[in-house]
């Protein structure tokens, strides 16, 4: 089937499909009022293939039984609701032609591993953690990673957009030269304490949003002010 024009149209939702192949033709997956496709939050879903040619996919979410999904080469952008809960999802490579995304695009997924492209300008993969290039942004935590503790590199300096978003660590260590925490980067993750390094000015809203086994955390003085629902849902946090 090939469709002309930019996007693809929204047709409803088919959530008793077990195998979707998308037409031909389509840049993106999303028009531009909408915010999911037809396939989201679908227990049936276990096959979808994206064509190639496609540049941005993004409303697949909450699809628990996908499994079998290849990213095309040249795509560009990967949304921020792209694949989030899909659990069945275990691996996933970026290709060298993705220059946008976020640590919530493959939220909530069992990726113990994240996988990137060697020749992608934008992003790199550090023991599975995907990075900026110049190694000064934490984009995005593997969602299911196979240990309690993980300490990030020494030259970051942003935890970006939801990167730990309902991943499985326990205690992560930051650096120094961390200046900023963008919105929910640990969001409903499985953190049990966490230490803000001095030199962070500006944490964003709900950053520790629904974090249930946070019991503490330590603020630094230069905190520029408390943002919006920081700390909502978070029903154990006894300390600051």
């Amino acid at each position: 089937m090939f469709v002309e024009g930019y996007e693809l149209p929204y047709f409803g939702y088919h959530t008793l499909l077990e195998s979707c192949v998308l037409p031909r033709g389509i840049k993106t997956t999303l028009e531009d009022s909408e915010w999911e496709t037809g396939l989201c939050e679908s227990d049936s879903l276990k096959t979808l293939v994206l064509p190639e040619g496609l540049k941005i996919v993004d409303g697949f979410y909450s699809c628990p039984n996908l499994t079998d999904l290849h990213l095309p080469e040249n795509l560009e952008v990967i949304g921020y609701k792209a694949f989030r809960g899909c659990k069945g999802i275990t691996y996933i490579h970026i290709p060298k032609s993705v220059e946008s995304l976020m640590g919530c695009s493959f939220s909530n997924c069992c990726i113990q591993l994240n996988d990137v492209d060697e020749e992608n300008p934008h992003f790199t993969s550090v023991d599975g953690v995907i990075y900026t290039k110049d190694l000064s942004k934490l984009v995005a935590f593997s969602s299911n990673y196979s240990y309690n503790d993980y300490v990030v590199l020494e030259t970051t300096k942003v935890i970006g957009y939801g990167a730990f978003m309902y991943s499985q660590i326990e205690h992560v260590e930051l650096p120094l030269s961390l200046v900023s925490i963008e919105f929910g980067a640990f969001g409903g993750c499985s953190i049990v304490s966490i230490d803000i390094p001095c030199r962070v000015q500006e944490i964003a809203d709900r950053a520790f949003a629904f974090c249930h086994n946070l019991k503490s955390i330590t603020l630094p003085d230069g905190l520029r002010d408390i943002p919006d629902e920081l700390f909502i849902g978070c029903k154990n946090l006894r300390a600051l």
